[in-house]
């Protein structure tokens, strides 16, 4: 098997359609196995998962308690079958049938070079809770240091190497920056590429969530390298989201 495509989800009937029906209409879809992590939902979900397996749509699928979404992820790296993994959140999309098939040939071509490929990731297109639509291209690397250099939905990793840098789940909002933090800090090969893989609906959050998130990334940038040099860039960053996100609260646009 080639690929795995995982989607977490837990009380989102609605949601895990839309990602199941693109997941389905992938043209490489033959070479992948479609597995869904559910966390013992209580509104149908499971049984959708279940009628969805029957058609032959998912795959694999597990239903059952977990601690959040990254002990989720954990279970599915250890399930997963392909050679590489994506997870794909529940109601997560591709931006297009051929996302994925362009993705992972732009990784085997990767992998080819003498350096070798863990993984490869693109941009997205984010979705705003008033439907606005904004495209977020991926950054190089090296700038995980300040901020996340993509979305996890647009990121493919080879499976042995996501074993290896397993999600730590005291991170309870940015385990997946940490994730990808070590990778690059550690020389794992990660390439970008400006194609647009997914469209990443995101929800709307206050100061007090956005704080903690980047206070994770924070702990996690000086857990990782104990540099003082990065963690003053990300302290400047941190400052200045704090700024932006006050002055959206308390300008105005004009009418």
């Amino acid at each position: 098997m080639d690929l795995s495509i995982v989607t977490v989800v837990k009380n989102a009937r609605e949601d895990l359609m839309r990602t199941a029906a693109s997941v389905q209409e992938q043209t490489i879809r033959p070479h992948l196995e479609y597995l869904v992590i559910d966390g013992a939902s209580t509104d149908g979900t499971c049984a959708l998962v279940q009628e969805l397996a029957d058609r032959g749509t998912v795959d694999r699928w597990i239903s059952e308690p977990d601690e959040g979404i990254y002990e989720a992820m954990n279970k599915a790296l250890e399930l997963a079958r392909g050679n590489w993994i994506l997870f794909l959140n529940s109601g997560d999309v591709f931006h297009e049938p051929r996302s994925l098939e362009n993705l992972f040939q732009f990784a085997l071509k990767k992998e080819e070079t003498p350096y070798g490929c863990s993984g490869v990731y693109g941009g997205c297109v984010q979705v705003l809770p008033d439907g606005q639509r904004i495209e977020s291209p991926p950054l190089e690397p090296r700038k995980i240091y300040t901020r996340m250099v993509c979305s996890h939905q647009s990121l493919l990793l080879k499976t042995e190497a996501a074993r290896a840098f397993p999600f730590d789940t005291r991170y309870r909002i940015a385990a997946d920056h940490h994730q990808l933090l070590r990778m690059i800090y550690k020389f794992e090969p990660l390439w970008p590429t400006p194609q647009i893989v997914s469209e990443v609906r995101l929800e709307s959050y206050t100061w007090d969530q956005l704080k903690k998130g980047l206070w994770e990334k924070r702990r996690a940038l000086w857990e990782t390298t104990h540099n003082p040099v990065f963690y003053i860039f990300h302290g400047i960053r941190y400052a200045g989201v704090g700024i932006k996100h006050l002055l959206k609260k308390t300008v105005r646009k004009p009418q």
